[in-house]
């Protein structure tokens, strides 16, 4: 009976291993054939339309063999259907490191293969159905892997005794058997698998801890029957079914949990000796029990209720100690409430929130729209977060009509200073020789001295004596919509300005200074001072070097003798030090 049941499975594998039956997602790049077989040493080999070569059979006779990293000049990314199918002489292969796909059949009852060589380095991908199947001395480690592996065919290591480990931390298929009889393997972790076939794990004898991913949602028909050892693993949280004998005669548990999104156990899915003895707090030492949170209480009674098992079990409804995780599915907007889920890690209990709508981020006012004297115009504001846009009307708002202005300056002085002119719309802050204090509706002024002076290269100027200075003044209103009257008065230190020049927006007139030619007896130079440059000028007229004009030559007269002489040079210095001073 035996036999025949093993002719059976070689069959299936024969049959799954031609590219028409590979499961879909399969990597079947040796459909793609449209070229006769090549030989090359002793490979033969196809070349695909992908551009890369496909051994097809070897005809050596070697123990340890060399798979070439081209063949044809191609890249050997695959080996072929029954390639090395019962070659009973290789015990090493080395794999290139363009290898992606294994196919199905390729190393077949390789009874004395023990190792494939240079597989961490490569990129193998796909392991096809029956790929080892009965490689009985094959004694590869986790680390002889690559992590590339997405897919493992259905019976591709089957009955794999000495195999002690794969990298699986990326695999997504296992299929059916895959691993069936593996009697070597202690532990499997395959965080990201999503689909795991039948007896997948079946007979794996020393299989003791077992990591799968948490999105799993079935874990199928004896898929961990007979690991008599297995006792560290836990069902996916999202598991909803378990199914027929999937952990039968796996005996050595002491307490397993069915997760709450159970709705079905399969006949004898949790075994038939299931516990020997579990302790729960504050109970006695309870036999044969299963425990379930409450969501799952249904299907874990009704499969008790059936009788799966030679001895009746007992069910215990845990309480949960909820830890919730929170989770926003439904995020606020400014007009709508959100929704916050809380979600318990545990037993998968939830409940909802409400989060608040978080209400309008708006911008300033801004009028894009202009009020008229015959229409209202328009402001708008915008939304922050969501863009939304919220306009009102503008009332047009009349101007002023300014018909009066009056407003103080210094008037200019012999040897007083002319600064840079600025402008301000408060005339306070104007700081130049003119404005003291503006009497005015609202308005700026800006004044400048012509003529004499020269306000575009220097910091200063100096008013001079028997010069004529003339004060420009131009008025503007501060509001666009405030404007001068045509029968507009200004006054400046009380008197009114006659020859006004008046529109709309401004007004302008000048106002003209001529400074007496009074002087100070040893003020030289004329700068409303007497000091050592005073003192300088006189020196040189003395001495010949530079002469005094007719007028600087009266102010250097300080002793009236009609003479510029050292005399006159003394008594100045006098003055400037403060011995005797000039009347």
């Amino acid at each position: 009976m035996k036999k025949k049941i093993l002719s059976m499975t070689l069959a299936l594998c024969l049959t799954l291993g031609s590219a028409a039956a590979l499961p879909q997602g399969v990597f079947t790049d040796n459909t793609f054939i449209t070229a006769t077989a090549e030989t090359e040493g002793l490979f033969e080999y196809t070349i695909l339309d992908s551009g890369s070569a496909m051994i097809t059979k070897y005809n050596g006779m070697a123990d340890n063999v060399t798979i070439p990293e081209t063949l044809g000049g191609k890249p050997v990314k695959l080996i072929g259907e029954n390639a090395f199918y019962k070659n009973e002489n290789i015990v090493t292969v080395k794999a290139p490191s363009t290898l992606v796909n294994i196919s199905s059949n390729a190393f077949a009852y390789c009874s004395k293969l023990k190792k494939i060589e240079n597989l961490k380095n490569s990129k193998l991908t796909y392991i096809n159905n029956c790929a080892f199947y009965e490689c009985g001395n094959l004694q590869m480690k986790k680390s002889d892997f690559p992590s590339s592996i997405a897919h493992i065919g259905a019976l591709a290591f089957y009955k794999c005794p000495k195999l002690e480990g794969i990298d699986l931390s990326n695999a997504q298929t296992i299929e059916g058997g895959a691993f069936e009889g593996c009697t070597s393997l202690t532990s499997i972790e395959a965080p990201k698998v999503t689909n795991l076939g039948a007896s997948v794990f079946k007979d794996c004898e020393n299989l003791q801890s077992v990591t799968l991913s948490k999105n799993l949602k079935t874990l199928t028909n004896r898929m961990f029957q007979g690991c008599r050892k297995l006792k560290n693993f836990s069902i996916p949280k999202f598991v909803t079914s378990i199914g027929d004998y999937c952990l039968y005669n796996c005996d050595n548990y002491t307490y397993i949990e069915v997760p709450p999104c159970v709705t079905n156990i399969g006949e004898y899915a949790l075994g038939w000796r299931y516990f020997k003895t579990s302790q729960v707090t504050g109970s006695e030492q309870i036999t044969d029990a299963i425990y379930c949170y409450e969501k799952s209480r249904a299907a874990t009674e009704k499969y008790v209720d059936a009788g799966y098992g030679y001895q009746s079990f007992s069910v215990i409804v845990i309480d949960c100690n909820h830890t919730y995780e929170d989770e926003v599915t439904k995020e606020a907007t400014c007009t709508e409430s959100g929704v916050m889920t809380h979600i318990c890690s545990q037993c998968l209990d939830k409940y909802t929130t409400e989060i608040p709508a978080l209400g309008h981020d708006w911008s300033e006012w801004k009028v894009t729209t202009p009020a008229t004297e015959e229409k209202d115009g328009v402001e708008t504001r915008t939304c922050n977060r969501c863009g939304e846009v919220e306009t009102r009307p503008v009332a047009y708002v009349p101007g002023n009509v300014i018909d009066k202005v009056n407003f103080t300056i210094t008037e200019p002085k012999v040897g007083q200073e002319i600064s840079y002119m600025t402008t301000s719309d408060d005339p306070d802050l104007v700081n130049a020789w003119g404005i003291i204090k503006e009497r005015r509706r609202r308005g700026r002024i800006y004044l400048w001295y012509e003529d004499e002076t020269a306000l575009n290269n220097e910091d200063t100027n100096i008013f001079k004596a028997g010069k004529t200075y003339t004060a420009v003044f131009s008025i503007h209103p501060v509001s666009e919509k405030d404007t001068f009257s045509d029968k507009l008065k200004v006054t400046v230190n009380g008197k009114p300005v006659d020859d006004l020049i008046i529109n709309s927006d401004y007004a302008s007139f000048s106002i003209s200074y001529t400074l007496d030619n009074d002087f100070i007896i040893g003020d030289v130079n004329g700068d409303g001072v007497i000091n050592v440059a005073d003192i300088s000028k006189v020196a040189a007229h003395v001495k010949g070097k530079k002469l005094l004009t007719e007028e600087q030559q009266k102010r250097a007269d300080v002793n009236g003798d009609g003479k510029i002489t050292v005399t006159d040079i003394t008594k100045i210095a006098a003055h400037v030090k403060g011995k005797k001073l000039l009347s």
